[in-house]
């Protein structure tokens, strides 16, 4: 796994809720696929305003992304870095 970087993660639930979209990390394999995500959406924190801004500007590029499904990701999802 060499490069990362946010995607949208829609994770449905088994007891009949609605459907959560989520930001997670996502880890790719060589050939650009989603090797793995993180269990968890990742929060938004930052030690300054302005770390915070470019952090939240790299969790907006993920909505130009196809959305990932929990069930899933790391089985060979196509990605794009």
């Amino acid at each position: 796994m060499g490069h990362w970087n946010y995607r949208v993660v829609v994770r449905k639930h088994s007891d009949g809720r609605e459907a959560q979209y989520q930001i997670h990390e996502a880890y790719y394999d060589d050939d650009v696929r989603v090797e793995a995500i993180t269990e968890d959406p990742v929060p938004v924190t930052a030690e300054s305003l302005e770390e915070l801004a470019e952090e939240l500007r790299w969790m907006a590029r993920a909505l130009e992304a196809p959305v990932l499904k929990y069930e899933d990701a790391g089985r060979q999802q196509q990605g794009r870095r």
